[in-house]
């Protein structure tokens, strides 16, 4: 729990004088949050009472109260941007290059949402691929370089080939 010298202390750092009352209230604010966010939410506080207009540099309760209203009211607009809603034609396609052992963007411009046969195909197939990458990287299945005692607990993994 931080202290109410502790918090007098933070806003002098500052320029601000804070009063015994506004240290109380604060300090009641900040009993229920966790002990290590104390000192985010006092610097937060501290941030938001530049952007208040004040007749001094006094801080009383009422002004200690519209920061942390400020304060919360910025969390929760954080929470608001959690989930993204993206346009299906343009969201970044992604292929997996056996050449150069990565993903690489795709380039092709033309979406299509049902696609023909070819474009099927050529999704089961880049399927097939990334999780044949990501099965082979895995620890198990990783080629040793050097001989190690835990050989037999490798596998290894044979390709399915495509005949066309």
């Amino acid at each position: 729990m931080i202290t109410k010298k502790e918090l007098i202390w933070s806003f002098q750092l500052h320029g601000m004088h804070l009063r015994g009352d506004a240290a109380n209230y604060l300090s009641e604010l900040l009993e229920p949050l966790p002990q290590e966010e104390h000192k985010k939410w006092v610097d937060a506080v501290v941030d938001a009472m530049y952007k208040i207009p004040l007749a001094s540099n006094e801080i009383t309760k009422e002004a200690i109260y519209k920061a942390a209203q400020e304060v919360g009211s910025e969390e929760n607009n954080d929470l608001d941007n959690i989930l993204e809603v993206i346009d299906i034609y343009k969201i970044p396609k992604l292929v997996h290059s056996e050449a150069k052992g990565k993903y690489i963007l795709e380039t092709t411009t033309t979406h299509n949402l049902h696609g023909t046969a070819a474009d099927k195909t050529a999704l089961f197939m880049n399927r097939y691929a990334m999780i044949y990458s990501r099965t082979s990287n895995h620890e198990l299945f990783r080629r040793r370089t050097m001989a190690r005692s835990d050989a037999a607990m490798a596998y290894s993994l044979m390709k399915v080939c495509v005949f066309t």
